[in-house]
């Protein structure tokens, strides 16, 4: 097996009084589509916005490609970003600019002259399906829609991994099964490490290639989508049956 795209080390992260990672230790690997999984407030979001560097860890270590981003430069951290592209739970799109305009926005602010950027903009648009949205506003678009704009703007960097917050939150059955085979056809095209959040079955069953669930800011299962049929805490979370998190060594919880 390659190493690791991705790999968190004893990760840590608290908010307050309130632990949000707790030691956390786990690895995505290139061109696989990891699902996080857990309750809400598990720590599953505050994991992806520390890979993306928009907060910071209080502990530990996250390695991309073998790279100690707590020891990077400004410089590494930018070229790390560059390779990584975001999904928001809300799709976050800009409401004053075009479709086109939005998907084009991060090439743009990367110095690729606005012809180029829109003619990109256009290419993967047609890839996830929207070839003739370009000229739209977000707002005259229905929410599956927007969520295909919002993947199109994470590839159009062609970035190495892709991260995904709750991708088929709040979409019909239809809709969500639309974006799911989306993210597994653009994972295999592209060879992107990607790590989807999700707490909804069909995500988490026809994306995952491999699994992981959070529960107290801990890691209760960790491995291969068989875990999904066979590891006891994991049926227990989809079952919608309550969780224990067990002591830690030396009895602390």
């Amino acid at each position: 097996m390659p190493a690791p795209r991705i790999e968190v080390r004893d990760l840590s992260k608290r908010f307050g009084p309130k632990v949000v990672l707790d030691a956390v230790t786990c690895a995505f690997d290139p061109g696989r589509i990891g699902v996080v999984i857990g309750p809400s407030g598990c720590g599953k979001s505050t994991l992806l916005r520390l890979i993306l560097g928009l907060v910071q860890p209080d502990a530990g270590t996250i390695l991309f490609d073998g790279t100690d981003l707590g020891r990077a430069h400004r410089g590494t951290w930018e070229s790390v970003r560059s390779r990584i592209g975001m999904v928001f739970q809300s799709a976050a799109l800009f409401d004053s600019l075009t479709v086109a305009e939005n998907v084009a926005f991060a090439l743009v602010e990367r110095g690729v002259r606005e012809a180029e950027a829109l003619a990109r903009a256009r290419e993967v648009l047609s890839q996830v399906g929207l070839p003739e949205a370009g000229p739209a506003q977000p707002a005259e678009l229905s929410g599956g829609m927007q969520k295909r704009v919002a993947i199109a703007r994470a590839i159009a960097t062609r970035p190495d991994v892709l991260l995904f917050d709750e991708p088929t939150t709040g979409l019909d059955p239809v809709t969500s099964r639309q974006i799911e085979d989306l993210i597994v056809t653009l994972s295999r095209e592209t060879g992107a490490t990607s790590i989807v959040v999700s707490h909804q079955h069909s995500t988490i069953h026809r994306t995952a290639d491999r699994i992981t669930l959070f529960h107290h800011g801990r890691i209760l299962g960790d491995g291969e989508r068989d875990l999904l049929d066979t590891h006891p805490a994991i049926r227990s979370f989809l079952d919608g049956h309550t969780m224990t998190v067990p002591p830690r060594e030396g009895g602390a919880a």
